[in-house]
């Protein structure tokens, strides 16, 4: 069963849909949102499966995204997002479908350190799990992944400063086209090695294929400036996180830092790590991505259901 929504969120409308599983009563509940540029639909087979362990889902566009209103489009804001995950959560909350007190959220890549935050502020939730969590885009956390590209895709240190240059320079025409009124400068998600984009990549078309696939309203594009605004992550985060934690972190990610994550997840009261002998995109992918939903949905029914959560139908 399956039920379109909509919530406020500072003055815009923000697109949510509610997967609801067979039978009655109020249901333990996974508030789900994409990471970077992703939207709602691209959550889908995720969403399903949560649903059909008996779990209420509920997944939504940022605003900006998707089906959610919001000018100019494809802006990621830090600040926005995490005030949007926050208007979400207290959706799902009222939702007669919900049992308010079994509550998790699920993150992956961009939004992974947003539901950590959400987590740490609020003693409520019931269970956290990130997928290939982006934790934060400090000094380390690039360096690292320099590395992983220059070691698991051949990709030589010089190509990589390059890129990087013609990046900071969109960021920063972006910005001041923002201070302006004008238009965002946009640049593509997916490039091939030698272009310019988030994520540069070899297989740069298998993933843009699948992201088109499976996101009918999703765009390969995103405003630059988030290069001089990137997500950091406060220390001490992980160490309030009160509510078990699931981290999934890909070993050959050149995206994110798996090998901060793990640390991260570890500094948790009850942080728990699964690790998976593949790249980034592969976790959205079969046969990998059975496999970590699987293990996903193990977790959440244990600390929502047969932990204490609602009695399952």
């Amino acid at each position: 069963m399956v039920r379109t929504l909509t919530f406020d969120s500072g003055g815009t409308s923000c697109a949510a849909t509610l997967y609801r599983p067979a039978g009655g009563g109020a249901r333990p509940c996974v508030v789900m949102g994409h990471g970077f540029t992703g939207t709602q639909d691209q959550l889908t087979a995720h969403a399903r499966a949560f649903a059909d362990q008996g779990l209420a889902v509920l997944t939504f566009d940022y605003r900006h995204f998707g089906a959610s209103g919001g000018d100019p489009r494809q802006v990621v804001d830090v600040d926005e997002q995490l005030a949007d995950w926050r208007a979400a959560v207290d959706l799902a909350r009222s939702l007669p479908e919900v049992d308010p007190q079994a509550l998790a959220l699920w993150g992956a890549s961009f939004s992974g350190g947003h539901v950590l935050r959400l987590a740490a502020e609020d003693p409520r939730i019931r269970a956290v799990v990130v997928q290939a969590p982006e934790f934060g885009m400090g000094s380390s956390s690039v360096l690292e992944e320099i590395r992983a590209k220059r070691q698991d895709q051949g990709v030589p240190l010089t190509t990589i400063l390059r890129v990087g240059a013609r990046l900071m320079g969109a960021a920063v025409r972006d910005e001041l086209r923002a201070r302006r009124g004008r238009p965002p400068c946009l640049l593509p998600v997916f490039a091939p090695p030698g272009g310019v984009g988030a994520v540069i990549d070899p297989d740069h078309r298998r993933f843009l294929a699948r992201a088109v696939e499976t996101g009918p309203t999703w765009r390969n594009e995103f405003a630059a400036r988030l290069f001089l605004h990137p997500p950091r992550y406060p220390r001490g985060t992980a160490e309030r996180v009160t509510a078990p934690l699931l981290v999934c972190v890909a070993e050959h990610d050149t995206e994110t830092n798996p090998r901060a994550a793990a640390d991260i997840a570890r500094a948790a009261p009850r942080g728990q790590v699964l690790s998976y002998p593949v790249g980034h995109f592969d976790l959205y992918e079969d046969p990998w991505q059975q496999k970590v939903v699987e293990d996903q949905a193990r977790f959440l029914r244990q600390h929502l259901i047969t932990g204490g959560g609602a009695a399952a139908a």
